[in-house]
């Protein structure tokens, strides 16, 4: 006869122990906006990521030239350049529900038009140039208003583990997407991904439809754009002038407070050294594939999902640790990945390589969600939208290190290159450690 043995309190406790681990690191999903808007992102990043995967291959293929591949990718710069503070002002006074909209159904959009010309053997390079243009418009106005909506649908306790929760997609996405990318780039071609990539982002823009969100933007204007909106102007053209006047004053005091908000500068700052320096690694990953490791699309695939599975570990482990040295673990992130690089550069081996992008995603994640989350926290709420497009400026001037390292490694060679790159990075984040032992020290 069967003796049934009782758990013992240990087993139980254990339980308890994961089953609270679990429920503190996914609390941002009861709630239900978050919930929905988190679905929405999965769906456009999934797509996104394997765009970026495609425009990259595509481009190479069709020019083997890997400065074009680094103009392509770069393409969204200028855009993003020109309108991302106008995205952040809009972000701070119009529903941040419309203007997600119009981001992803543009991104719909584009992959559509890709599509359709690579099937009817219409596609050059410069038609891959122009969809990453456009996509950077609709990113401009996306992202500040997808960043600055989370403290609005989420109380002040779960702002940290919403932004953490945000980062787990992305490293999803970036462990998923490429893979699938890559694969489906070698069995039904380019052609085939842009109309999956279609029909995933057109989900998004499904899903986000049913988000319940009524803005709570209350930003009064300024006393100095009292004077400008109070006149009366005659004609539709002097109403337009004196609404872009408005825009211009909004943006022009949003700069003053992230010039003034030492931890909000430093925080810039960091970002964008790190665009410039870590950031063409990754956009330039199809040229270092085929130059340093010698394979093909999959191959490419598979690494950009082990920067995923980084990128995922990281979020989630961020996620359950909650705000503890949020500020030192940012910059140890960024540590870790100037020092990826140059281990690429001295082992030019494709297994050693899956080990260092895992260690790479890691850093990116850290960088990424813990510079979010203390931005927000450390923000005005007024604010939030102009600081978050300042963030989305900093990542339109990848060109200003993914054009010269694109070249650089048709001149020198891509191992030299990196190399550069992650020293550089590792040389400057010790910099800037120097001399910010506030935010060294921030939870």
């Amino acid at each position: 006869m069967p003796i049934n043995t009782p758990s013992s309190p240990d087993d139980s406790s254990h339980k308890k122990s994961i089953s609270k681990i679990f429920s503190r690191s996914t609390e941002s999903f009861t709630h239900r906006n978050y919930l929905i808007l988190w679905l929405s992102k999965l769906f456009l990043m999934f797509g996104i990521q394997m765009q970026m995967v495609a425009r990259g291959y595509l481009t190479y293929d069709l020019t083997e030239d890997p400065g074009l591949v680094g103009i392509v990718i770069g393409g969204s710069a200028i855009p993003m350049l020109l309108l991302s503070l106008f995205g952040g002002v809009l972000s701070d006074r119009i529903n941040k529900k419309i203007l997600i909209q119009i981001g992803q159904i543009l991104a719909a959009l584009i992959a559509f038009a890709i599509a359709f010309l690579i099937i009817n053997e219409m596609i050059i390079w410069q038609h891959l140039l122009v969809g990453a243009s456009l996509q950077g418009v609709g990113w401009a106005f996306l992202a500040p208003a997808r960043q600055t909506i989370i403290p609005q649908i989420l109380p002040k306790r779960l702002i940290s583990n919403g932004i953490a929760m945000d980062g787990a997609l992305m490293g999803v996405t970036s462990l998923l997407a490429p893979a699938v990318a890559g694969i489906l780039y070698a069995i039904i071609g380019p052609a085939g991904v842009y109309v999956c990539i279609t029909v995933i982002i057109s989900f998004s823009v499904i899903i986000c439809s049913l988000l319940n969100y009524v803005d709570s933007n209350d930003t009064k204007l300024l006393d100095g754009q009292k004077n400008i909106s109070a006149t009366y102007f005659t004609g539709r053209l002097n109403s337009y002038f004196s609404k872009f006047k408005i825009m211009l004053f909004d943006i022009k005091v949003g700069l003053i407070y992230a010039k003034t908000n030492q931890i909000v500068s430093i925080l810039l700052l960091l970002s964008l050294t790190y665009v410039i320096l870590v950031m063409p690694f990754r956009f330039l990953l199809p040229v270092v594939i085929r130059e340093v490791y010698f394979k093909e699309s999959e191959a490419l695939g598979l690494l950009l999902s082990v920067i995923g599975l980084g990128s995922l570990l990281s979020s989630i482990l961020i996620a359950i640790m909650g705000p503890i040295k949020r500020g030192f673990l940012q910059f140890f992130g960024i540590l870790i990945a100037g020092c990826t690089l140059v281990l690429v550069s001295i082992f030019p081996y494709y297994s050693i390589g899956l080990i260092l992008m895992f260690f790479l995603g890691i850093g990116e994640s850290a960088r990424m969600v813990l510079a979010n989350s203390l931005l927000l926290e450390n923000c005005e709420k007024k604010f939030q939208g102009r600081v978050m497009s300042l963030r989305m400026l900093i990542f339109g001037l990848q060109p200003i290190g993914t054009l010269p390292s694109g070249f650089a490694m048709d001149y020198f060679g891509a191992r030299k290159v990196v190399a550069f790159l992650g020293a550089t990075m590792i040389l400057a984040t010790l910099f800037f450690a120097s001399r910010s032992k506030k935010l060294i020290s921030m939870d």
